[in-house]
Formats: structure tokens, C-alpha cells, sequence
């Protein structure tokens, strides 16, 4: 809770700050304060989350395929036709060996040529070295 006091306080505090920084005399006390922004730290107990968990039912990662398409990986390759994956579409328990591409709606992720990607059961992409 903060009272009259505490105003006060915060006042003197920030007029003493200002005339140390920019010069004794230099804040007009008259012209009054605004406060724009007020910063908290704190810390406490959080409950931890509960995680939805999906089956890990699998199945063809094919049917998320959206196409194909010409990818650079290095300059010894050039480019790769690639397969690219629509990311809302595979399921838990796919996996995919690169090289490949999945699109997201925020991001994308390219699976080189010795890697595979796994989707867990919170639906995220692991991609492992072979």
C-alpha cells in the first residue's frame, strides 16, 4: 500500500536524484511530476502448469507434405529438392528424415541431411543428429 508519506518520499528521493544527475537547481519543483512507468520485481510461488499431452499415434508423415521444393543447404550440395512439411498437420509419434523444411505459423525449421525430426507428445519438433 502506498500512502501520502510514501508520495512524499518518493518525491524527495527524485528530486535529489535529478539535481545530482543534471546540476543542483536545475528541476523546476513547481512544474510538478508525472509518472509514466512504475517497475516491480517480485518473487513468489508459481503453480507449475499442466502440460497437455497427446497420444503418440504416428502415421505417415506424408500426408503433411504441402510439396516440394529447391532448398540450399551448402556450397558443396547447392540446391536440394526438399520436401516441406506443413508444421500443424504432423502428429505426435511422426518422424522425418531430412532433408526437409516444416512450416509453422511463426517460424520454419530445416532438417539437414543427417538429421531426423521427431515429434514428442507436446506436439514438439526434436531434431537429433543421425
Amino acid at each position: 500500500t502506498i500512502d501520502e508519506s510514501d508520495i512524499s518520499s518518493f518525491m524527495i528521493a527524485f528530486e535529489e536524484a535529478y539535481d545530482n544527475l543534471y546540476g543542483k537547481g536545475t528541476g523546476w519543483k513547481e512544474a510538478g511530476v508525472e509518472v509514466i512507468n512504475f517497475r516491480i520485481d517480485a518473487i513468489g510461488l508459481m503453480p507449475k502448469p499442466t502440460l497437455r499431452k497427446f497420444p503418440l499415434v504416428g502415421g505417415d508423415p506424408r500426408e503433411a507434405q504441402k510439396g516440394m521444393r529447391s532448398c540450399y543447404f551448402s556450397k558443396a550440395e547447392g540446391f536440394v529438392p526438399t520436401p516441406i512439411y506443413d508444421g500443424q498437420v504432423l502428429s505426435p509419434g511422426m518422424s522425418i528424415k531430412g532433408p526437409a523444411a516444416i512450416e509453422m505459423n511463426s517460424t520454419s525449421a530445416i532438417v539437414n541431411h543427417k538429421q531426423e525430426v521427431y515429434v514428442d507428445e507436446y506436439c514438439n519438433i526434436i531434431i537429433h543428429q543421425l
